[in-house]
Formats: structure tokens, sequence, C-alpha cells
């Protein structure tokens, strides 16, 4: 089982069984897209179904997180392989936002218990929620920024789209500047713009400049921050005592 506390073995069960239908789910969504020739999103589907083992090893950290959790981490990771196969990235525009914030909530908490755990272990009572909290929220954002940096390396390496583009009207760059005096160059209300290939291919952007990423990686980031801060700001109520603090002597 992978679930060996919190609630009653009929709870357990439904979790062990919902998980092994996520596994198996993932395992014929890839078969049915390799029959497709759509590598990216079988590919994808792999490291879901890698992703879904992590209560194995989280649970041998001996770090065990309630079955409300492992809930949520479950249709995490449901929902961003259900934006992969069936394009709701695209046709649902706030799908990716919503998942990192979902992403940042998740993160904190499991934040939370791991300092918890490591302090419990190294016999040490006296840290503040405060001090939990800002440990979780660093530990957090380090993460924001691997996955960022993941998606950059597959997009460089691999000429993948992970970081979605953005059209934007404005820009401004010294590196327009023809003196090379870093004076900034202010360029607003762009129409479009044409892209002329060594090729001979021609491609029209209309409504304005195509920005490959940025904007999508900060959003990424600032999601992800926000879902931090809500649980930082209601995680007492939700565990119904601060997570990150040690029980009091006689608990």
């Amino acid at each position: 089982m992978i679930f060996k506390c919190y609630g009653g073995k009929r709870d357990i069960r439904r979790l062990d069984f919902l998980y092994a239908a996520g596994i198996l789910s993932c395992f014929g969504l890839f078969l049915s897209n390799m029959v497709r020739g759509d590598a990216h999103v079988a590919e994808f589907c792999i490291l879901a179904g890698l992703l879904l083992l992590v209560p194995y090893i989280y649970e041998r950290l001996s770090c065990p997180l309630g079955s409300w959790c492992w809930i949520a981490y479950f249709f995490f990771i449901a929902a961003s392989v259900l934006g992969t196969a069936f394009r709701l990235y695209t046709t649902v525009p706030v799908w990716d936002s919503l998942l990192h914030l979902t992403g940042g909530f998740l993160c904190v908490y499991a934040g939370f218990l791991i300092f918890r755990e490591m302090s419990r272990r190294d016999g040490v009572t006296t840290h503040s929620y405060a001090f939990f909290a800002l440990c979780a929220f660093c530990f957090t954002l380090t993460i924001s920024l691997l996955w960022e940096t993941a998606e950059f390396a597959a997009d460089r390496l691999l000429s993948a789209d992970n970081q979605k583009d953005s059209i934007v009207t404005d820009i401004d760059s010294s590196l327009l500047d023809p003196t090379h005096s870093q004076k900034i160059i202010h360029i607003r209300n762009i129409t479009d713009v044409q892209i002329h290939t060594a090729d001979g291919s021609d491609y029209t952007i209309e409504g304005g400049y195509l920005d490959i990423g940025l904007f999508d990686t900060m959003r990424d980031v600032y999601m992800c921050m926000i879902g931090e801060a809500l649980f930082i700001l209601f995680g007492r109520r939700l565990t119904g005592k601060p997570p990150g603090t040690t029980p009091e002597k006689g608990e």
C-alpha cells in the first residue's frame, strides 16, 4: 500500500486504486499517441507515470502526507496529462496558470513537512511557523526555477515549445540603439512583423511582436508564488495547527 496512515483501510484502498488507475491511464495514452505518431505527448505520458511513483519515495522518507494532499497531487498530474494529450493548454487559456497555482500550493505544503521532519530528527523544537514558512517558500521557488529551466532546455535542445509564445505590442530595448550607447529605444503600437528566412520562407505575425516565452515563464513563476502565499496564509486553518511547528510536550 502507498498510504499507510491517515484514514481507514477503505480510504487507503481507494487511494491505491486511484493511483493504479492513473498509471494505467498514462500507459494507455502513451500507446495511443505512439500509434498516432505524436511522440511529444507520448514522452510526457511516460514522465507523468513516473511522477505518480513519487508517493512511494515520499513514504520511504517517513514524511507521510494526508490523503487529501495525495488526491490533489493525483489530480494535478492528471490535469497536466489531459492538458497535453487533449490540447487544453491552447483551448482553455487559464489551464496552465491554474496548474502552476496548484503546484505552488502543493509544493509549499511538502516543503513544510520535509523541514518539520528534519527538525524533529535533529531534536529541534523551537522553530516558529514563520521560519518553516520561509524555508518552504524558498524550497518551492527552487522547484519552480528547476521546472522552468527544464522547459527552456527542452525548447532549445529538442525544438519543443513548452514556454509558450505571446504577442506583445510594445518593445523597450537598448539592442536597437544604432549608436551602441545603451540608449533604450521605445517602440509602441506594433501592428505586425515580417519574418524572412534564408531559405526564402516568409511569415507574418499579426497583431504585434512575438515574445518567445519570457511572459509565459514569468506568469508561471508568479502563479506558483500566489499558490505558496495562499497556503502560508491559510495553512493553519487547513491543517488545524501550524504545519511547520512541532507538537508541545504532552500532546
